[in-house]
């Protein structure tokens, strides 16, 4: 598998999806964004401004789908789980299964508050095979040139052979 290839320093790269205060009783009840994701990386912060201080657990995110397989779910269904913490920016990549997706974030059961951001990087996005490709490497485009012709030459030797 190739290397990702990101520009995650550079804030114009990201857009803020989304800033909540949350409170309401124990447990904090689900949150899932009001909006649909089309991009697959994002980054989120969680913070409880009641939270202990050795409290580190804010709970889980979970990429949400619709199979269409039957059902009424309009949310879809989780395929993809991760552990978020307090205090910290992640930074999450989900697998492109679907062109968007919703996010639902459920919270420890003790926490009684929270404050959550999302953003998504809207940065340019290659791998390093797709660069090493695309840089112009004068040996590995005449290399894969000459392997090219050579099968031409294979081809055309097998045709006449039958």
């Amino acid at each position: 598998m190739s290397d990702l290839i990101l520009q995650l320093t550079n804030p114009s790269n990201w857009e803020e999806l989304d800033y909540q205060t949350l409170s309401g009783g124990l447990p904090l009840p689900d949150y899932t964004l009001p909006i649909q994701l089309e991009k697959h990386i994002i980054a989120c912060y969680c913070n409880s401004p009641s939270a202990e201080a050795h409290w580190k657990f804010a709970g889980w995110v979970s990429q949400k789908i619709f199979l269409g397989i039957g059902g009424v779910s309009s949310l879809g269904e989780s395929v993809t789980y991760r552990k978020i913490w307090l205090k910290k920016t992640q930074l999450i990549i989900f697998q492109p299964l679907t062109s968007n997706y919703s996010l639902t974030f459920s919270f420890a059961k003790w926490l009684k508050d929270m404050e959550i951001g999302v953003w998504q990087y809207t940065g340019p996005v290659s791998d390093s095979v797709i660069q090493a490709i695309g840089s112009g490497n004068q040996q590995t485009v005449q290399g894969l040139i000459a392997i090219q012709s050579r099968l031409q030459q294979i081809e055309i030797k097998i045709d006449s052979l039958l």
